[in-house]
This record gives structure tokens, C-alpha cells and sequence, in this order.
């Protein structure tokens, strides 16, 4: 009887001895990067519109080019098995309005870009499913830097008219599932948005700001 008890206390101690081991190494620091598409929420306008970025205001064709590469690198510390810290750099999609402007016979193209990059510090929650597969959601702060630039070509030849940086700082989510190719590499697939405060409307008639943006990445995670 005593035997037993004691093959059976030694059991459980390995159990929660490995059970601690397992929770053990999935905390501390970690590094990633992704890389993906992403689009801002600039609204599809067309036809003819008329717009006033820099004080004049012109009319024309426009066309929307609202998406492109996103890549984001991160570290972050994991407090424990369900939750961490991490900050990260993105480079956002760059975006633009271009409109075709015709008076006397002389065609140009009035346009407007969005450069953006974004700092941003998450507070993140892991949702381990087994061994190999995890879930995570994350939110906090985000600065967005924002490159507005206007720029008209004429005859094929494009002069920027004219050219500045904003700071913002907006808030972000993100969400997404993880793979574990071992105790130190995973594989990862997530969605980010940074919430804007205007609209691509906005944008055009001179008004400073972030809009929405939505990000689809994939990529690589090491844990140390």
C-alpha cells in the first residue's frame, strides 16, 4: 500500500514537474517577421471629382490605388502561456488618388500619395489548442507615420508640388493562428487593423489624418 502511494505521488510529481517544464518554455523572449498584402480604406471614387489638397481645387478623372506589400518585424517577451508583450515596426501599403485633369489641349495628372510606416506596442493573448497548433489576439497603440505627397505629371514628366510627414497615434487589433514546427519555430498567418480617424474623402479636400487599414500577413516566429 505504501509502495503504491508512493509510485503514485512520484507519478504526479513528474506530471506537474513536465507540466511546469511545458509552461516554462513557452514563456520568454521571442522574434518574428511577416510579410503580406495590405490595402488602406481610401473609398473607390469615380468619375469626375473635384478636389482641393493644396488649395486649388481641380477637377478631373480619378482613379483609387489602394493596396500593396505590408511587412511588419516584431519582439516581444512572453509573460506566460497565455500572455505577452510586443512591439513592432510595419511597413504599411502605400496608397494614392490619381486624377487626369484636360484643359487646352493639355492632359495632366494630379496625384496624391499615402506613405506610411506604423510603431506599434500590443498587449497579446495566446489560445494554445494543442502541442502544434495556437491561436492569438492582440491590441494597443500604434504610430503611424504618414508621407502625404502631391505630385503632377505632365508630358511624362512628374514634379512633386508638394511634400510632408504627420504623426498619429491610432489604435490597433490583431488576430491569428500559429503553428509549431518545434519548441522554438512556428509558423504564423494574422490580420491587423489600424483604426483611422478620416475618410479617403477627407483626404482630397486637404484634411490631415489616417484612414483604415487592413493588413494579411504570414510569416516565422522564433522562441529562444
Amino acid at each position: 500500500m505504501l509502495k503504491n502511494t508512493m509510485l503514485s505521488v512520484a507519478a504526479a510529481s513528474a506530471l506537474v514537474f513536465a507540466m511546469s517544464a511545458s509552461a516554462a518554455a513557452k514563456t520568454g523572449f521571442y522574434v518574428g517577421a511577416e510579410a503580406g498584402y495590405g490595402y488602406s480604406d481610401l473609398e473607390k471614387l469615380n468619375g469626375s471629382q473635384t478636389v482641393n489638397v493644396t488649395g486649388n481645387a481641380v477637377t478631373g478623372s480619378i482613379a483609387t490605388n489602394r493596396g500593396g506589400f505590408d511587412g511588419r518585424v516584431y519582439v516581444g517577451y512572453r509573460i506566460s502561456q497565455y500572455f505577452g508583450v510586443e512591439l513592432g515596426g510595419e511597413y504599411l501599403p502605400h496608397s494614392n488618388y490619381k486624377l487626369t485633369v484636360t484643359e487646352n489641349n493639355v492632359t495632366t495628372n494630379p496625384t496624391l500619395t499615402f506613405e506610411q510606416y506604423s510603431f506599434d506596442m500590443l498587449v497579446k493573448g495566446f489560445i494554445p489548442f494543442n502541442d502544434q497548433f495556437f491561436g492569438f489576439v492582440g491590441a494597443g497603440p500604434a504610430y503611424v507615420l504618414n508621407k502625404t505627397e502631391v505630385s503632377s505629371t505632365v508630358a511624362g514628366t512628374t514634379a512633386s508640388v508638394s511634400s510632408d510627414y504627420q504623426g498619429y497615434v491610432r489604435p490597433k487589433a490583431t488576430a491569428g493562428l500559429g503553428y509549431n514546427i518545434n519548441s522554438n519555430l512556428a509558423l504564423t498567418v494574422s490580420y491587423g487593423h489600424i483604426f483611422g480617424d478620416r475618410s479617403g474623402t477627407d483626404l482630397l479636400n486637404g484634411k490631415r489624418g489616417v484612414v483604415d487599414i487592413n493588413t494579411f500577413t504570414a510569416g516565422v516566429q522564433y522562441t529562444f
